[in-house]
């Protein structure tokens, strides 16, 4: 299985990395891909400060940039085992954090699809792992990413190692959670 989540992994990253320079070569007009950029200049010192602060790696980013921001996504590995707190916390802090820093900026803020721009639009995933890259299989959480506007939380199951759903909240639930912490 982690195998396949490696492979699967880099797949979608070929794709992303495909769909952002696709879109790039069949711009007509330069002026119209400067919110690539933007969300880039955005994004890239986000991932610096959540891998530094929260101790993650980010194995991969991308959204819906068709013909404007309409969604970022970024996924993370923690190398630790997750708790549904922690894992809650996570999430909803660097969802509330990107989106902040998203509608704070000027200049791609005429490229949003929405503004302002929507928690539910910013899937960030953490899955968190044990040193050798495999999964913990003690029920613990393996797995949050935010999906139409819930977080779902996952574990492996020891038997199959096949991730099995532990909760699913929705993302106002969890806001509140941690911001009551």
């Amino acid at each position: 299985m982690d195998s396949m989540i490696l492979k699967s992994g880099k797949r979608s990253i070929w794709m992303i990395f495909f769909i952002l320079t696709a879109g790039q070569l069949f711009a007509k007009d330069d002026d119209k891909m400067d919110y690539v950029q933007y969300a880039k200049n955005i994004m890239n010192p986000f991932i610096e400060r959540c891998e530094k602060e929260y101790h993650l790696d980010c194995i991969g980013t991308g959204g819906r940039f068709g013909k404007n921001v309409a969604g970022i996504d970024i996924s993370f590995i923690a190398y630790r085992k997750g708790t549904m707190e922690e894992a809650r916390t996570l999430e909803v802090k660097m969802i509330e954090q990107l989106r902040d820093e998203l509608n704070a900026h000027e200049k791609i803020r005429p490229f949003l699809a929405e503004y302002p721009f929507k928690s539910k639009e910013i899937n960030i995933s953490v899955a968190f792992r044990k040193p050798d890259n495999s999964c913990y299989s003690d029920g613990s959480v393996v797995l949050v990413f935010q999906a139409c506007d819930k977080l779902l939380y996952s574990a492996e199951d020891p038997k199959t190692g096949k991730l099995v759903d532990l909760l699913e909240e929705s993302y106002e639930e969890a806001l509140k959670k941690v911001l009551g912490q």
